[in-house]
């Protein structure tokens, strides 16, 4: 599928390592999943039908899927050809809507894989994609994989988006300094995470004060990357291709009017600041410098206020002036 978005990019071939994953797959049996997919589904029906045909397709198998129905009405009948496939599902109903972030949370929650994998249930997913990942998770022992990936918008080209080149790995602190460095991305959906390591990562989350229930609409991503990066002992990239991130006239990062830009100018407030202990720790280094103006700069100007031509509320603008100055 992603091959006919953008066919300029190189074909994906197979893996000499695919019998090494199956050798995996037979040895946890049917008990236990060596991967964990968790959607976050908060829309209609048909929107999480790309995702359940991305995983019926699927090359490598040994997986189980957990959706969370986010506040919506949701079928467990969607999930049948999954189920005679093989794969077994779950489905965990919130009663109101969480937002992705706590969603995730949940869904990781009842996950049994090694690693986990958050899956935006309209994203597209080549049928390579988990044995890539996996096989390449473990040959390296990584704690989190990571690949490329293309970033599709409505009426536009896809892009390819990467920010490394090649398979590297990783080890201790150069993760994180690479990550500040803009060697890394702050996506979830492009990694495979060890799922030990997750979970590490949300209690620390739970000692700064950002709590599992926390709604949060805005750079979710980023907060989860930094606390992961900066856990985690070994990391892997992969250079295939074979995942597009579907951006959404609808979603947050489009949205065009004052209350929502502003809801994400606090947002983006609170988790600089959560995050403000560990990343002054870098503060000797040109590697905090660039993040400032990679990730904080940039997305004050280009995804924020841009969208609302500068018109912010004082509140709002007292806020910016505080995230701007916040890591110098």
């Amino acid at each position: 599928m992603l091959g006919r978005l953008y066919s300029s990019l190189p074909q994906v071939t197979p893996s000499s390592a695919v019998s090494r994953w199956l050798r995996h797959a037979i040895s946890f049996g049917t008990s236990r999943p060596a991967v964990s997919v968790v959607i976050p589904f908060y829309g209609k029906r048909r929107e999480i039908r790309v995702a359940i045909q991305a995983l019926e397709c699927q090359s490598f198998t040994n997986f189980e899927v957990v959706v969370v129905a986010d506040g919506c009405s949701f079928k467990a009948v969607e999930m049948k050809v999954l189920r005679q496939s093989g794969i077994a599902v779950q489905v965990i109903r919130l009663s109101e809507n969480c937002g992705a972030f706590a969603a995730r949370i949940v869904g990781a929650a009842h996950a049994r894989g090694d690693y986990l994998w958050f899956l935006d249930h309209d994203d597209y997913v080549e049928s390579g994609f988990l044995g890539q990942m996996y096989t390449r998770a473990v040959d390296t022992k990584a704690d989190i994989v990571e690949c490329p990936f293309l970033v599709c918008e409505p009426n536009r080209a896809p892009r390819l988006f990467s920010r490394f080149n090649g398979q590297l790995e990783r080890h201790g602190k150069d993760i994180f300094e690479a990550y500040l460095r803009g060697e890394s991305h702050n996506n979830l959906a492009n990694k495979l995470i060890r799922r030990r390591c997750w979970s590490k990562a949300i209690n620390s989350l739970e000692k700064l004060g950002i709590s599992q229930k926390q709604r949060l609409n805005f750079c979710e991503d980023m907060l989860c990357t930094i606390i992961l990066y900066d856990l985690i002992e070994h990391y892997a990239s992969e250079n295939e291709v074979h995942y597009g991130y579907c951006r959404r006239s609808g979603s947050t990062t489009n949205i065009g009017n004052r209350e929502a830009v502003e809801a994400c100018i606090s947002d983006l407030a609170m988790i600089l600041s959560t995050l403000r202990p560990l990343l002054l720790q870098y503060s000797h280094s040109e590697a905090l410098v660039a993040f400032q103006v990679r990730e904080v700069d940039w997305i004050l100007t280009n995804m924020l206020l841009r969208r609302v031509g500068n018109c912010l509320s004082p509140e709002a603008w007292n806020e910016v002036g505080r995230i701007q100055t916040m890591l110098k």
